[in-house]
């Protein structure tokens, strides 16, 4: 990193330049670690540079004849000797030593043999069955060097069957697979590749666009962004009971501050939270996506409390999730972190539900028991309240973010609406 006296706005540095030399004696993470990579394009050349920029010793195995395929991808540049190379090419080979073996050919199966041993990771990106077929799939090299690690990057999976083990997975074919050239296309025309971007360093290249950008006056996702609003809204009024899902996430939104932080559970919940809330601020409705763990809510409404105690911090989840880490209550209380867990309960694991109704035509195993979830939270000496009717829902929630300790709110949910937005999203289309 640039220290604040370097970062100068224009400042340009050179491959090979270093900054705080003196930091170089305590060496990086992976020096030691050798890897020898079969590679080409983007994926396995990118995720090696950067093995290489963490101090591995990484060996880059190409076609004697051609090289890397993305020798001669667009954009690119003149090197010193003038010949043409890909530049990002040039950005995922950084700090790697380059080696050329015609693995179809007995001399360099040879040799890729005795190499084998001295490394500690065999890396390959070619089309699932391509290394097996040479006679270096996981077994084949295992064998060689039991101790090995493999890796084997594959755009469509090279571990269980697929239609796609053929295709080549370029950023084309998987645009085209999305539908990403059919957007806005003449029925007429036949569809065409549409490259979009920009390459350099991040921090130059939006400031560069932000030089040449006009200001729009005109308003081209207007429309949008009221289709957006009016979706939001639809509900606003809404008084069926148990509370449906747009409903609960609207008056949420509605009795906390922009700079109030919501963190999602996983559930069905989480589903009309990513659609419905209206984060104003950053980092105010945080949703586990990743890993999707359920059970986060409250142990990340206590990080929340802890980081920003000026704030008003609500956990949402729904039972299920609410029980698989509630015992976190009694910590939440012992270190004088408050806010509000507000649970959608339906008694029943309703994501799951939605899924099987949506591939099955039927739920099937999902429902469970709930406890009283306010002497639950009595039991802790939090305190608890349940919505009985959906126009209190509103007074609850401002009477609980004015307590000083831990709320538990049960607020039955109507999860029909699950399905009926199943079937509306079928035909939507976009209004711009």
């Amino acid at each position: 990193l640039l220290a604040p006296e370097q970062q100068i706005i224009g400042q340009r540095m050179q491959v090979g330049d270093v900054i705080h030399p003196e930091l170089a004696r305590y060496g990086k993470p992976l020096d030691g670690v050798r890897v020898l990579s079969l590679e080409q394009q983007q994926a396995l050349p990118f995720a090696t540079q950067l093995m290489a920029r963490l101090g591995a010793e990484v060996v880059k195995v190409e076609n004697p004849e051609r090289g890397d395929s993305g020798r001669a991808a667009l954009p690119g540049m003149r090197d010193p000797e003038g010949r043409f190379v890909g530049a990002a090419f040039l950005r995922n080979n950084l700090d790697k030593r380059s080696l050329a073996l015609d693995l179809k050919a007995p001399e360099g199966q040879d040799i890729l043999r005795r190499l084998i041993p001295r490394f500690d990771v065999v890396a390959e990106n070619f089309r699932a069955g391509t290394m097996a077929r040479l006679g270096f799939g996981y077994d084949d090299v295992a064998a060689l060097h039991p101790t090995v690690v493999y890796v084997s990057v594959s755009g469509f999976g090279n571990l269980v069957p697929t239609p796609y083990a053929d295709w080549a997975a370029y950023a084309s074919i998987a645009e085209a697979m999305s539908s990403l050239y059919d957007f806005k296309r003449d029925p007429e025309v036949a569809p065409v590749t549409s490259p979009m971007g920009a390459l350099g360093d991040i921090t130059s290249s939006l400031r560069g666009i932000a030089l040449k950008a006009k200001p729009q006056k005109s308003a081209p996702v207007k429309a949008l962004r009221k289709a957006i609003f009016d979706d939001r809204a639809g509900y606003a009024s809404d008084g069926g009971f148990p509370v449906k899902p747009q409903k609960i996430v609207w008056d949420l939104r509605e009795v906390l501050a922009p700079e109030d932080i919501a963190i999602s559970d996983v559930g069905a919940h989480k589903m009309w939270m990513a659609r419905m809330y209206r984060a104003e601020r950053p980092n105010t409705c945080i949703i586990s996506n990743g890993f999707a763990a359920m059970g986060i809510a409250v142990p990340g409404a206590i990080a929340a409390k802890l980081a920003y105690p000026e704030r008003k911090v609500v956990a949402v989840t729904g039972d299920a999730g609410f029980m698989m880490n509630s015992q976190e209550i009694e910590t939440a209380l012992r270190m004088k972190t408050p806010f509000v867990v507000l649970i959608w309960n339906d008694a029943e694991y309703g994501l799951i539900t939605w899924h099987q109704l949506r591939h099955f035509g039927r739920p099937s195993n999902i429902s469970f028991k709930n406890p009283d979830f306010v002497k639950y939270a009595e039991s802790f000496g939090a305190k608890g309240y349940r919505v009985e009717r959906t126009q209190d829902l509103v007074p609850t929630l401002q009477k609980a973010l004015a307590e000083d300790t831990v709320v538990i709110i049960d607020c039955p949910v109507d999860y029909s609406e699950n399905m009926k937005l199943t079937e509306r999203l079928k035909k939507l289309v976009s209004p711009v």
